[in-house]
């Protein structure tokens, strides 16, 4: 009897010892699991955080990249243009500048053409209408006839008049019958007033091809009022 009872003690002491380990065991397994949960957490963290920043880097990176790129690509448009702006209006600065260079040139050209011809024009109009003397000679050393006359009237170079009745007009109309046309366009004119309707003249002149050229009208100006 009292060995079984001393074998049954023994057997709850072996019992509670075991009970012991057991929990001591799952304690420090239960421990070691925490600490291992804890470190893996903590690498997943890291790891996490590690891929995270990769991916910022990875967008954010090109994303510059292509800015300053297309700053780069605007500011060498930019440049393209103003160089390509700058060379077409200095091509059409140039272009107009030539332009108007050959324009005066041609003008200049033009004139000095023009001038010349005058000169020489003129150079043979004096050499022809000179006399020995040097002085202005309307007929070139023709000969020369002399008339007088009552203007009917001047149109242009044309001068009429009616070398019958030199007065004033005894009727309206009188003389244009008779009128006698004159060139005066080179003529020498002594008279106070210019020629006009009215005026008794004499006419110095020559005639070629026809036509009565004056040489010299003279005139005291004073216009004749019709008579009667």
């Amino acid at each position: 009897m009292r060995t079984g009872k001393i074998m049954v003690l023994a057997a709850a002491a072996i019992l509670s010892a075991s009970l012991l380990v057991g929990c001591g065991s799952s304690n420090e397994d239960k421990d070691t699991k925490t600490k291992t949960e804890d470190t893996a957490k903590k690498d997943k963290t890291a790891e996490n955080d590690k891929n995270k920043k990769k991916e910022e880097a990875k967008v954010i990176e090109p994303k510059k990249k292509t800015e300053d790129v297309k700053v780069s690509d605007k500011s060498d448009n930019s440049g393209s243009q103003e160089t390509a702006g700058g060379e077409e209006n200095s091509n059409q600065d140039k272009t107009a500048g030539q332009e108007q260079t050959d324009s005066q040139e041609q003008s200049e050209e033009s004139n000095e053409s023009g001038t010349q011809e005058n000169t020489d024009e003129s150079s043979e109009n004096q050499d022809a209408y000179t006399d020995e003397e040097g002085h202005y000679d309307p007929s070139g050393g023709r000969e020369t006839y002399e008339t007088a006359g009552y203007v009917l009237d001047v149109n242009g170079n044309t001068m009429r008049i009616d070398e019958e009745n030199i007065g004033g007009r005894t009727y309206g109309g009188e003389g244009e019958d008779r009128a006698v046309e004159y060139n005066i366009g080179m003529a020498i004119v002594d008279c106070p007033v210019i020629i006009k309707s009215g005026l008794s003249v004499e006419v110095e002149y020559y005639v070629e091809d026809g036509v009565n050229y004056a040489v010299h009208i003279y005139s005291d100006g004073d216009e004749k009022e019709p008579i009667g």
